[in-house]
């Protein structure tokens, strides 16, 4: 069976932008700076969707090709408690 891509979390085009919690619970790893200020105790991981992680999306999405033509947002709320 094929493995999905987001399932080995590799791909030149994918930007994911989720609470770091949730990346943590998922398994996927964390961008190097964020990782190690939670290392370092300089803060905890964030239950929302930080401003830097979409700055670094805006960034990236404005200076990538358009391969694949557009991007698909998914769902944009916070998981009921």
């Amino acid at each position: 069976m094929p493995q999905l891509l987001h399932d080995v979390h590799t791909h030149a085009d994918l930007v994911v932008l989720m609470p770091e919690t949730q990346m943590l619970a998922l398994g996927w790893p964390l961008p190097e700076k964020a990782q190690a200020e939670i290392d370092d105790k300089k803060r905890k991981p964030s239950k929302d969707i930080r401003v830097d992680a979409m700055r670094d999306a805006i960034e990236r999405a404005q200076r990538t090709s358009a391969r694949a033509g557009v991007a698909r947002p998914c769902w944009c709320s916070r998981p009921s408690a």
